[in-house]
């Protein structure tokens, strides 16, 4: 079997996007792997290639001034594992392979802020 390139999978994101339906079910639409898209989801979003939101690009903001982001380079076994974010007042937030980064910004600043 051919290997897919850049090129197609971020057509097929694109796709996916103005499609408006969730990436599982597109995915299965298409009859491709859900884990792949995430993954090339991931990849071309981290690369800067591609946005999820129409025409919104998408940025990580620190959430306080004692918090920073790391970046991380999983083994490739757990690439599409679950990880956690364990926040300053001591709230773990679990985190699915296949997030939305402006849902999770948005869930960090509120769940750092409840005492």
């Amino acid at each position: 079997m051919a290997r897919t390139d850049r090129t197609e999978w971020l057509q097929r994101l694109e796709r996916w996007r103005r499609s408006g339906i969730d990436l599982r079910a597109f995915a299965a639409q298409e009859r491709l792997s859900f884990r792949r898209m995430a993954w090339w989801r991931w990849r071309l979003t981290r690369d800067g290639l591609f946005t999820s939101s129409a025409g919104r690009a998408t940025a990580l903001v620190p959430i306080s001034e004692s918090l920073a982001f790391v970046e991380l380079e999983p083994e490739p076994s757990a690439q599409l594992s679950p990880f956690e974010v364990v926040l300053g007042n001591g709230r773990i937030v679990r985190v699915p392979p296949a997030f939305d980064d402006g849902s999770l910004s948005r869930l960090l600043v509120v769940a750092d802020g409840v005492a």
